[in-house]
């Protein structure tokens, strides 16, 4: 969406200078500066709250909680979680409405605990829809069903950094809000507000039709050009139709219309869901890839619909990015669903008091980048491994002091871009696509055998 965006991190302002061929400032023999250029890679790798996902199913009872597998935290960086809480309602037990025990809060927490602890993204949908088998009319009182959000915002809390975003549902088959006898904008509106008054202004919250988002606000088709909504906006969509018809089997009411609008809104929020109907001509790349990166499409499901993701895979990438003239469709689409930073240059710049450098990264995936992150400057050698971390919290206006006065050696020099650390590990580092990847330090590399 945002391809052409080129992020500017600066470490220490720089003042302007000239540089010659051999590197050294014309006015200052002592000033050395030179720029190093990057090449992009189409490496494929994780990053942190896109890509496509793997499903996950957790059943939660008072006697236990599914255990979220080892394999699914090793080889996922993002999982969707679909949590069955139909235990909790009435129309499935047959005996009552009940509110979440403390046993089993506490056993869903334990949960997440080990999720953050692997440093995995999750998406997450609740639903009372027994074993997610596209049962309906199984939900508890609309009571019952905001005590149940109103149970889980210390999850919510807690958790927030590895939550990349909480998918409404709740009604319906699926969680997919619709068919249910409640299935309607006043069940929408009522569970909407509970979700955002008990989740912290950082998780999104989405819902399965743009509809359901703008009745929300009070606006129709007709007046939707003057909802505008800015980055305070944590409400958005999530498409479990995705390509399979002209209306995404009844996602839009109006797509030209509806999908403008909302590229919008998807500036600062996730969007994402499972590609449909095998035969749809709107998931051939040509067709949906001009939209994929209009509405930022950041995650996917890898396992629905099989048919189209195999066919993406067994197909070669035919459109007009050279450098994936050679791989397939599938790589392109992975490549590109969120985020994907690409260091262009490095220029720094060495004084007799200080050392200066300055990066110049580009987006080129379809998304952006969501999350407030730290950037932090590594300088190791085989002594020593100083980290400068940036006070300033953009990607836009991020400044370093490096001060030489008690920096003296030979350095290599890498940039992480993380949340910090979780024990002792950098938690959810951001790779570059340039192949300078470095996995003991979850860091890029930008220079090797620096002399201080």
């Amino acid at each position: 969406m945002r391809r052409f965006f080129t992020i500017l991190i600066i470490i220490l302002l720089l003042t302007s200078c000239s540089n010659t061929d051999d590197g050294k400032s014309l006015n200052d023999s002592n000033i050395i500066t030179s720029t190093i250029k990057f090449e992009e890679t189409i490496e494929e790798f994780d990053s942190p709250d896109c890509g496509f996902y793997e499903p996950v199913y957790i059943s939660c009872t008072d006697e236990k909680v599914t255990n979220v597998s080892k394999n699914y935290l090793k080889y996922n960086n993002l999982l969707h979680l679909r949590i069955d809480i139909s235990a909790y309602s009435k129309a499935n037990n047959g005996l009552s409405d009940l509110e979440f025990s403390n046993e089993m809060i506490n056993n869903l927490y334990a949960q997440f605990q080990r999720m953050y602890e692997a440093s995995t993204s999750v998406i997450v949908r609740f639903a009372y829809d027994p074993g997610f088998n596209g049962s309906k009319n199984m939900e508890p009182s609309i009571d019952m069903m905001q005590t149940h959000i109103t149970q889980l915002k210390n999850i919510f809390y807690d958790f927030q950094n590895i939550i990349t975003a909480i998918e409404c549902g709740m009604v319906g088959p699926w969680g997919e809000m619709h068919s249910s006898d409640i299935a309607n904008q006043q069940t929408y509106n009522v569970l909407i507000s509970t979700f955002l008054n008990n989740t912290p202004s950082t998780v999104p919250i989405l819902v399965r039709r743009p509809q359901f988002l703008y009745s929300y606000y009070g606006y129709n088709l007709k007046n939707l050009t003057e909802l505008k909504l800015d980055s305070s906006n944590r409400l958005g969509v999530y498409n479990d139709g995705y390509l399979g018809s002209s209306s995404d089997l009844g996602t839009y009411a109006d797509r030209f219309l509806e999908v403008e609008w909302l590229s919008m809104v998807n500036e600062y929020l996730p969007y994402g869901g499972e590609v449909t109907i095998p035969n749809s001509t709107y998931n051939l790349l040509e067709n949906c890839n001009e939209e994929m990166d209009l509405l930022g499409l950041s995650y996917l499901n890898e396992y629905w619909n099989d048919q189209v993701v195999k066919r993406w895979k067994d197909t070669k990438y035919n459109l007009d990015n050279e450098l994936y003239k050679d791989s397939t469709q599938f790589t392109y689409i992975r490549n590109h669903l969120g985020y994907r930073l690409v260091l262009n240059s490095a220029t720094y710049k060495i004084t007799d008091n200080s050392f200066n450098i300055r990066f110049d990264i580009k987006n080129v995936g379809f998304g952006n980048l969501l999350k407030q992150k730290k950037y932090t400057l590594i300088l190791k050698n085989e002594f020593e491994t100083l980290e400068f971390e940036s006070k300033d919290i953009s990607y836009n206006n991020l400044s370093f002091k490096i001060d030489r006065e008690n920096l003296k050696g030979i350095f290599d020099i890498y940039l992480k871009i993380s949340d910090g650390y979780v024990n002792s590990i950098p938690f959810h580092s951001i790779r570059l696509g340039n192949n300078i990847w470095d996995e003991e330090l979850f860091a890029n590399k930008i220079i090797s055998n620096m002399e201080l």
